[in-house]
């Protein structure tokens, strides 16, 4: 079962994002909303405890940092640099991350709701224990992930690519799989509809009649 972010009670309210970040500084027990941060280049930043809302990152290069205990709402990190980061119990609603890097990153305990993800990359990462809901991940590079209880409700993997990638175990019936490229020794143990698994059987050459 998926463990959630819980805040503290009490938050400091942070105005100053940018600033910190540029001076490497650990974000902790903070709430900020409402900021541009633009042409950052910092790794290892560190974020716990922590809301962030209505926050824009453009042209940012955040590598092998670490998110832990963290509510990203609303916000835009399209386009930016994450791989090789570490997620920990954070949650992300209606937020953009079209384009990301995240390839080789670490998700446990992650939860996205609403979230546009089209384009993004996550090859190479480990995900477990989280879930995906109505989440648009069409056009992605979902390749070589390692899948650990993972849940997808109403997403949309059209034209995404999962070679590579183990999907035992993975429910798919209530998801958008039209397009996908996989290896078909990859499928063994995931779950579908009839509809798309008819689909899959076209694609191996199979004449049902």
């Amino acid at each position: 079962m998926i463990t959630l972010p819980n805040l503290p009670n009490s938050l400091n309210e942070l105005t100053n994002l940018c600033d910190m970040l540029i001076k490497d500084e650990v974000i902790s027990n903070s709430n900020i909303s409402s900021e541009d941060v633009i042409n950052i280049t910092i790794n290892d930043i560190e974020i716990n405890n922590s809301k962030l809302r209505n926050i824009k990152f453009v042209t940012c290069n955040f590598e092998k940092s670490y998110f832990n205990n963290v509510i990203f709402e609303n916000c835009d990190l399209s386009n930016i640099n994450l791989s090789n980061s570490t997620f920990k119990k954070v949650l992300f609603i209606d937020c953009k991350l079209q384009g990301t890097n995240l390839s080789r990153a670490f998700l446990e305990n992650v939860y996205m709701d609403n979230c546009n993800l089209r384009n993004i990359y996550l090859d190479e990462s480990t995900i477990s224990n989280s879930n995906f809901k109505e989440c648009n991940f069409k056009d992605s590079s979902l390749t070589t992930i390692s899948f650990k209880n993972i849940l997808f409700e109403n997403c949309n993997f059209m034209s995404s690519n999962f070679s590579k990638t183990k999907l035992k175990g993975i429910d798919f019936t209530s998801s958008n799989i039209d397009g996908i490229t996989v290896y078909t020794d990859d499928l063994k143990g995931c779950i579908l509809t009839t509809i798309q698994a008819l689909e899959f059987i076209k694609i191996l050459g199979i004449i049902i009649k």
